[in-house]
């Protein structure tokens, strides 16, 4: 829900920025098929622009609900245009508020006799709401039809999702009619508008429903193959590359000695892609062999990034420096499947961040979904009614913001539990001491959030793969300080 301080925000950000926060700029390729909104193609020009999906709902977008015939026009219609603007939800401030009320469509509420008249003053308002957004839309579909030099393709279905056919956009049947009519000029080159193949509506009833042959397949093979027919001649190339790939070392200073061999040879003298990766591989050597690395930790970190500062500061300040994509956690998504299933169990929902993303931390280990649930359903914490599921938290340590989602709180006697699902097995050692920070995490942002002493609030791991309940021995809130601060040198 809004709130008075974001309003507050709102208007701070409205005195700096009257017309709104720049975006970035498009810009034209003469090599690439771009696809951009009309708002980002303003200013600009391509020999060829293509607008598809011109029907009523879409542009202009006003029209809601399907399309329904009039037996008096023997035509398809959409409902008018309504725009219910500020009278609906919390997004908008009423129009009386805004310093150009004078351009926009007034309700007046003050002064009706009862609710019928009110009722009629509220649909005055729609529909010159409606008015007027088509108006602006009109506006921007003469951008998008203008952006081309030479030719403009403009098009429009008869059927989509719908179950009833979608009625040609208004912009799009008045270009039509104007390229049609005995008025239209020819251009420069001489040449008159082309109007392509034009389906006729439907008719309704069973002889104008949907037509059988409209391109849906109404089979398929599952599971979907990608390479398909493809796959006799892509698997040999790809078994090779995957032997010449398992052949390279993978330890890069094995790399390194390598490549500096072939180099020396004579092998790779011209090729100057070795002689780039040379250059970086050296590069990397003499930075590991430097000292410490210096970076400074961002302002936040989530907790699977602070576990990785702890299990290895080097490795991570690396990743600091120059980021890298992450590999394809292709493993991972089983956890989530398992981590989205026990949040469904409890019959509560959350929004989950992207780099919160349940199950997107545990070891890569194969899971079978089907056995988890059941080695969950048999275990106490299926039975238990938790206090919290899938709560996002933050706290700070040293100075820095710790975010993380806590999967699930119980109560424990007087106090409470905080449990973490990992769907791999117990980690040992180093590592166990490591999973062992993002608990302590937990354990110490819930007890701040929720004014608790941290006495009494433990924290376990469930590890579904074996069905084991941990309670580690957790660093306390010094040990967790000292985490961060020797992250900021190293």
């Amino acid at each position: 829900r809004p709130t008075m301080g974001a309003f507050l925000a709102w208007l701070e950000v409205a005195l700096d920025e009257e017309r709104g926060l720049e975006t970035p700029a498009a810009i034209v390729s003469a090599d690439a098929v771009q696809v951009l909104t009309v708002h980002a193609a303003k200013g600009l020009e391509w020999d060829v622009v293509a607008v598809p999906g011109l029907v009523e709902g879409a542009f202009p977008s006003t029209s809601a609900g399907g399309s329904s015939y009039d037996e008096k026009t023997a035509t398809w219609t959409v409902s008018p245009p309504r725009d219910k603007g500020w009278c609906v939800g919390l997004e908008r401030l009423p129009y009386d508020l805004r310093g150009d009320a004078d351009g926009l469509p007034l309700l007046r509420w003050r002064g009706v006799p009862d609710l019928t008249a009110l009722d009629r003053e509220l649909t005055a308002t729609y529909e010159a709401g409606g008015a007027r957004t088509v108006a602006e839309e009109r506006r921007l579909a003469y951008v998008a039809f203008t952006r081309a030099r030479h030719l403009a393709v403009l098009s429009a279905p008869v059927w989509t999702e719908a179950t009833t056919p979608r009625v040609t956009s208004r912009f799009l049947t008045e270009i039509v009619t104007g390229a049609t009519s005995d008025a239209a000029a020819p251009d420069e080159a001489g040449t008159r508008p082309l109007v392509g193949p034009w389906v006729d509506m439907p008719v309704p009833g069973p002889q104008g429903a949907r037509p059988a042959g409209d391109g849906r397949a109404t089979s398929a093979i599952w599971p979907h193959d990608p390479l398909a027919a493809r796959r006799a001649l892509v698997e040999p190339g790809a078994r090779v590359w995957a032997a010449e790939v398992a052949a390279l070392p993978t330890n890069p200073a094995d790399a390194l000695r390598l490549l500096e061999a072939e180099v020396v040879a004579g092998a790779g003298a011209g090729d100057q892609d070795d002689l780039e990766l040379l250059a970086v591989l050296r590069e990397r050597r003499a930075r590991r062999s430097s000292g410490p690395v210096a970076v400074d930790l961002p302002a936040h970190l989530s907790t699977s990034s602070l576990v990785a500062l702890y299990a290895d500061e080097r490795a991570y300040a690396e990743r600091l420096r120059r980021p890298m994509p992450a590999p394809p956690a292709t493993r991972a998504r089983a956890g989530t499947a398992f981590h989205a299933w026990v949040e469904q169990h409890f019959q509560r929902a959350a929004i989950v961040d992207l780099d919160d993303l349940p199950g997107s931390g545990d070891e890569p280990d194969v899971l079978d979904l089907a056995d988890a649930k059941e080695r969950f359903l048999a275990s106490s914490w299926a039975a238990r009614e938790p206090v919290e599921v899938e709560l996002a938290l933050e706290t700070h340590l040293a100075g820095v913001a710790i975010r993380g989602r806590i999967d699930a709180v119980f109560r424990d006697g007087e106090g409470v539990v905080v449990v973490d699902w990992k769907t791999g097995r117990p980690p040992t050692g180093e590592r166990a001491r490591a999973a062992a920070v993002q608990l302590a995490v937990y354990r110490l942002a819930y007890a701040r959030l929720r004014d608790l002493p941290p006495q009494r609030v433990r924290a376990a791991f469930y590890y579904v793969g074996t069905g084991q309940t941990v309670y580690p021995e957790l660093p306390d809130l010094a040990e967790l300080e000292a985490i961060v601060r020797g992250g900021e040198v190293e």
